[in-house]
Parts: C-alpha cells; structure tokens; sequence
C-alpha cells in the first residue's frame, strides 16, 4: 500500500477523485442529506436514511464493458477493459488494457470526463491519468471533445 501511494501522480490522481466529488455536491441543487420523507416530530435522519436518500438523488449509473481487437501490423490481441461510473453530468472511469499475447496488463488509464450540452453542441472536458505495466506513471492528459448534433 505504501509503495502506491509514493508513487508519481497519486497526489494527482487523488485530486482530481476529490475534485469530482466536491463539484457534484457544490453544483448539485439537492437537498439530498434532508429526510423527504414526512416523519413525525423533530427526528434527525438516520445515516442509513441520508445514504438512501443521497443515492435516490444522484442515481449513479454503473457501466463495464470490454473492446478487444487484434492489430494486424503488431500481431497481437488485445482488450481494453472499462469500468465506469456516472453520476448526473460526471463519469469517473478506469481502463486496464491487456495483451493476450504477451499475458500481461499493457496499460492502465483513469479519466474524469464532464458532458455540457450548449444549445446543439455537447462540449466534454476530460482529464487522463495512463500507468505502464509496472504501475509508472506515463502521461498525464487534459482535453476537451467537441461535437454538433443536426
């Protein structure tokens, strides 16, 4: 545990995490940790409750998925798996990419990405953390996807 978080980008990576848990909650019109159920007296929700009740709010949607493919000039078989979560306009992934090959995890990559519709453009700003094999560090990305819908 300790070699992990002494590794370069783990401040890093822990921020932007952070970063995306504050800004949902700031930007969220919800009073999600108040009981909206009718109780009798003065009862302060239980924590139980307040959980419920944040959950039935953001309803977060989970999603796995696997895209394999095989490059022709390499030789090789490889499958980028994803496991992402998503809560209102938010999606926090993680993708471990594994050569068949060569029976090793190639690459690792987390991404914080945010959806805004303007008018007919979606705009998507997106950061990216990749790890080697060896769980170094690699690149650090940031950028923004742009596109128009007729």
């Amino acid at each position: 545990m300790s070699s992990f978080t002494n590794r370069p980008g783990t401040s890093v990576l822990m921020g932007i995490f952070l970063a995306c848990v504050l800004t949902t909650l700031v930007f969220s019109n919800s009073t999600a940790l108040a009981d909206t159920k009718p109780r009798i007296g003065n009862e302060v929700p239980t924590l139980v409750e307040t959980i419920y009740n944040f959950e039935e709010y953001v309803r977060p949607k989970y999603r796995v998925y696997a895209d394999t493919y095989y490059n022709i000039e390499e030789e090789e078989l490889r499958t980028e798996f994803a496991s992402e979560v998503s809560v209102k306009d938010f999606t926090v992934g993680l993708y471990p990419l594994v050569n068949f090959d060569e029976k090793e995890m190639e690459e690792l990559k987390f991404e914080v990405k945010y959806y805004m519709e303007l008018n007919s453009f979606t705009v998507k700003p997106y950061g990216e953390m990749a790890w080697d094999e060896d769980l170094e560090h690699s690149e650090s990305t940031l950028g923004f996807k742009v596109s128009k819908t007729f």
